[in-house]
């Protein structure tokens, strides 16, 4: 049973500060997987992670969101690609420490897009990796564009692609709240969760919740709930500081959380 797990750059990064990686939140998501893995011999796991502050900023301060078509613009894609790799070195420490067979995959390496969104993407080396028992890590980066010169892929439209190509039962979103609210919960106390949603509900949900607290390219709550419209399997958006509830949503257990499907 294939599985994917996307920590959120909400998540794992401070996303109001700079090239700032949570650690206690990335050891207890690669503490989750790795207890999944050691439950359920048969699961197989695909992980991507966002930018959160570590690409994000870069594309802002360099101008790429719309595209790289100049040298200065040229230079601030290699500065997205290398921020992004050195969260993904972080993560993979961690992953690696809790005894998951984590092997990254750089989607800039993998991906490529056209009008910002994915046009090609090696799926051998997925189904290689996965073949070997191993745990593919991808990540939102920059990738190169047909029609841009290279556009920004997050993390969440990783996972969409791979659910439209793969066999996968189910997407666990481990992000910085317990899950979709009404509204902001961070910004309201009245704010309810929404423990289900309907596909079709979500252009409507999506109007009154609110993005993330950081300037993000990829759109914050309203970008990924965009996105996860188009999955084809379950969706569980959790607490990524919740350990025990995203192994268990790894696990097709119940937790605390918002399914979308």
């Amino acid at each position: 049973m294939l599985v994917i797990l996307k920590m959120g750059g909400a998540a794992i990064t401070d996303k109001a500060g700079y090239e700032t990686a949570k650690d206690e939140v990335i050891w207890k998501l690669s503490s989750a997987a790795s207890q999944a893995l050691q439950i359920d011999k048969s699961l197989q796991l695909i992980i991507v992670h966002g930018a959160g502050s570590f690409g994000h900023p870069h594309v802002i301060k360099h101008g790429v969101g719309s595209g790289v078509r100049t040298p200065k613009q040229a230079f601030g894609f290699c500065a997205v690609r290398n921020s992004c790799a050195k969260l993904s070195a972080a993560v993979m420490m961690q992953l690696l420490d809790a005894g998951v067979p984590a092997v990254l995959l750089p989607t800039g390496a993998v991906a490529m897009q056209k009008n910002k969104r994915i046009s090609s993407f090696n799926l051998a080396l997925i189904k290689h990796a996965l073949k070997l028992g191993l745990v593919p890590v991808l990540r939102g980066d920059m990738v190169f564009d047909e029609v841009l010169g290279a556009s920004v892929c997050s993390g969440d439209q990783v996972v969409s692609y791979l659910c439209s190509k793969l066999k996968v039962a189910r997407a666990v979103f481990a992000t910085d709240v317990d899950g979709v609210f009404t509204v902001d919960p961070k910004k309201d106390s009245k704010a309810k969760i929404l423990r289900h949603i309907r596909r079709a509900q979500i252009s409507n949900i999506s109007g009154s919740v609110t993005g993330s607290n950081m300037e993000d390219v990829t759109g914050g709550m309203k970008g990924k709930l965009a996105e996860l419209s188009g999955i084809n399997c379950p969706v569980f958006v959790a607490n990524a500081s919740e350990p025990t509830r995203i192994t268990a949503l790894l696990l097709g257990r119940t937790a605390l959380s918002t399914k979308i499907s």
